[in-house]
């Protein structure tokens, strides 16, 4: 027969297991809830429409709750932004269509006067500077007529710089540079003007339209540092330098000469031609 004293101690141990296990299933209850927030949140995170917004996991302390909510501190790693190819380049001659300077058709006195220009031409081209004479006249018409100086100087232009095109009247027609480079000139014609004898105290009116006043600095010239070195001289191909009233200094343009005898001009060194002039000195001051 058992005493009571051992019946109470076997009691006792039972019910110290029975405490220990209960313990147990609270901590494990209490770590799974832990760790299924800590798996829970990045999922909550990515399903987030606030990109100014991240919760971040931080260890449990006193005082501490598990999950921080920072503002705007970053963004979501899950909604990192996407770099997109740009759409809209930098506009430049090369990487930019280029719409023609006009959209007019030459039609009665216009095919005329180009007819007369052509026919000039192949009478003044045969001289380098008859052929620069021929192309300021084609560009003095940007002012009132660009779609027959666009016409004019595919005449004067050197034809293996161009387009050729059957539908053209002349055979060729400009690229995108080339019409850029026009559409400069056309918008400042004080440029054009400064080589035909405007000054700039004149505000570039005092011009002469003719084209005979063009000036032709000597070879071997220096002009503010410059030395003129004109390699067409004698020569089928090569330049020949040309000097604004707007500009400190002179400018070369590009010329050869084809089989018919004629010189045609590179259109590539018009651009330095269509560079900006000095604007008059202002008057009240």
């Amino acid at each position: 027969m058992h005493s009571p004293t051992r019946f109470f101690s076997v009691f006792l141990i039972f019910s110290s297991l029975l405490s220990t296990s209960a313990c147990t299933q609270i901590v494990v209850s209490q770590e799974t809830a832990v760790n299924s927030d800590a798996v829970s949140a990045p999922a909550r995170e990515s399903g987030s429409n606030n990109i100014g917004e991240t919760t971040t996991i931080t260890p449990e302390t006193p005082g501490n709750t598990a999950l921080n909510t920072e503002a705007n501190v970053s963004a979501p790693t899950v909604n990192a932004a996407i770099k997109e190819p740009l759409t809209n380049p930098v506009p430049t001659p090369q990487n930019q269509p280029v719409t023609p300077i006009t959209n007019d058709k030459l039609e009665g006195v216009a095919v005329k006067r180009l007819q007369d220009f052509q026919a000039r031409f192949e009478v003044e081209g045969k001289s380098p500077k008859g052929a620069i004479r021929m192309l300021f006249l084609a560009l003095l018409e940007l002012e009132k007529a660009p779609a027959l100086a666009e016409a004019m100087v595919t005449v004067v232009y050197n034809g293996k710089k161009l387009t050729a095109q059957s539908g053209s009247p002349t055979g060729f027609v400009l690229g995108n540079s080339e019409r850029f480079i026009l559409d400069q000139m056309k918008q400042r014609p004080e440029i054009v003007r400064s080589y035909l004898g405007g000054t700039p105290d004149k505000n570039y009116t005092n011009f002469d339209a003719t084209g005979n006043t063009i000036l032709y600095p000597p070879n071997g010239s220096v002009i503010n540092g410059l030395r003129v070195n004109n390699t067409l001289e004698g020569n089928a191909e090569g330049q020949l330098y040309i000097k604004s009233q707007g500009k400190d200094l002179p400018t070369p343009l590009r010329l050869e000469r084809n089989n018919q005898g004629l010189f045609k001009i590179d259109p590539s060194s018009v651009s330095s031609v269509a560079t900006g002039v000095k604007k008059p000195e202002p008057e009240n001051f």
